[in-house]
């Protein structure tokens, strides 16, 4: 699994932990539910700006690599450090 899929695994796992639905997620982002979705499928993949503001949303600390156009690694802080990084 490269990068940004295992990011999107993780960021669908945080949303549900969180008890948060796709409509309720999208209608306090500005976004539509289908954006949430189709982030999640795999479906798309969002721009630096809006994977900041999921993260934001979420209340993740997240720093993200890239190379060549492309999510390389990633790493998600949120109380304990939790590291998720992919090459």
């Amino acid at each position: 699994m490269n990068a940004y899929n295992e990011l999107r695994v993780a960021l669908k796992e945080v949303r549900l932990a969180r008890g948060l639905g796709l409509r309720q997620t999208a209608r306090e982002l500005g976004l539509a539910p289908t954006t949430i979705w189709r982030i999640e499928a795999g479906k798309m993949e969002p721009s630096y700006t809006l994977l900041r503001r999921l993260c934001t949303f979420y209340g993740l600390n997240v720093t993200l690599e890239a190379k060549g156009g492309g999510l390389t690694a990633w790493f998600i802080e949120e109380g304990e450090q939790v590291d998720r990084a992919a090459a």
